[in-house]
């Protein structure tokens, strides 16, 4: 066998299996950080919050119109970064 195809095929092999043991690791790394996070997030969530379902149930009766009181629902502020406001301020355009 020529010893530049024998060089390319050993090339070839370590090249693939560097590429899949790469993938394999990501993969692992992955799955650790979802399961760190997922934990994370429950610790945070509260279970039942009675505020929510109570806006949400009163928005859909109203919505439905099976009440003809006024519902009052507080507003929900986010907080949002500069660059945010600034680009709905001033938006950029470009249709060119």
């Amino acid at each position: 066998m020529d010893p530049v195809l024998a060089t390319g095929i050993k090339l070839t092999i370590i090249g693939t299996v560097f590429v899949f043991l790469s993938l394999f690791f990501l993969y692992l790394m992955i799955k650790v950080l979802n399961f760190f996070l997922k934990a994370r997030e429950k610790e945070e969530v509260p279970k039942n919050d009675p505020d929510i379902s109570l806006i949400i149930s009163a928005s859909v009766a109203y919505f439905l119109q099976q009440t003809d009181e006024e519902i009052f629902i507080p507003k929900v502020f986010r907080e949002e970064s500069n660059w945010k406001l600034n680009s709905r301020i001033h938006p950029i355009i470009s249709g060119e």
